[in-house]
């Protein structure tokens, strides 16, 4: 009969860690209340004359997180929900976002299947327009005329994916000549203080999965695909 090993120091992480968190809430609440003079006290109001307050605001707390939350996970590794409408992670200090009209929003579903990467049970494909095929380039700015109408895919996902990185297809990592494809998510542009507009990109380096970004002045190529969602 095998003697069960004795259970891991790590199973005890997640409950150090929320010991950990429920310690600094505690802290931000104390100094919060003790620099205006608040102590102990306090705690019946909240109880008694003060809970309707209290739970009016710690509704509009709650609005406030599910706004920002960005990534919700499930019970399966291979799937997790992301929020297109959490405030987008900037390229560079000082960028403007330039969301696409007809940019997807709102809460979708993002799962590695064995065909591929899937939104909201959509395939996503690296499309090429034809102008990026065959040895041709084309200027970003023409390109993103051409993608006008298409289902780019949104900038967020492009995080969770760096978030998640076992969702990423391998076929993500290089085209059919073995050369690293850097895949675009055109949904959002970002903006300098010059007005020059960039798009986020991810792509495999040096073994792991890393992301930047482009200039729309620059050419794109086939190894420059975007992200887009399959009719």
């Amino acid at each position: 009969m095998k003697v069960p090993s004795p259970k891991s120091k790590n199973e005890w992480k997640p409950l150090g860690l929320l010991m950990s968190k429920v310690q600094d809430l505690y802290t931000t609440v104390r100094d919060t209340l003790g620099g205006m003079g608040i102590g102990m006290d306090i705690i019946p109001w909240l109880a008694g004359d003060g809970k309707k307050s209290l739970v009016e605001k710690l509704k509009a707390l709650g609005t406030e997180f599910k706004n920002t939350q960005r990534i919700r996970l499930t019970g399966n590794k291979n799937l997790i929900w992301v929020n297109l409408d959490a405030p987008l992670k900037l390229p560079f200090d000082g960028a403007e976002p330039k969301p696409d009209q007809n940019a997807p929003s709102g809460w979708v579903k993002v799962e590695r299947r064995k065909t591929g990467l899937y939104v909201d049970d959509k395939k996503i494909v690296l499309h090429l327009d034809e102008g990026q095929k065959d040895g041709k380039v084309m200027v970003g700015t023409k390109l993103a005329e051409a993608l006008t109408g298409k289902s780019v895919e949104h900038p967020n996902i492009l995080d969770a994916l760096m978030e998640h990185t076992h969702l990423i297809p391998d076929e993500f990592k290089q085209d059919g000549q073995g050369r690293t494809i850097c895949i675009f998510f055109w949904a959002v542009k970002f903006r300098d203080r010059d007005g020059d507009l960039c798009v986020r990109y991810l792509y495999w380096d040096d073994g792991a999965w890393r992301s930047h970004y482009d200039w729309l002045g620059s050419f794109w190529g086939d190894r420059n695909p975007a992200a887009v969602r399959a009719s």
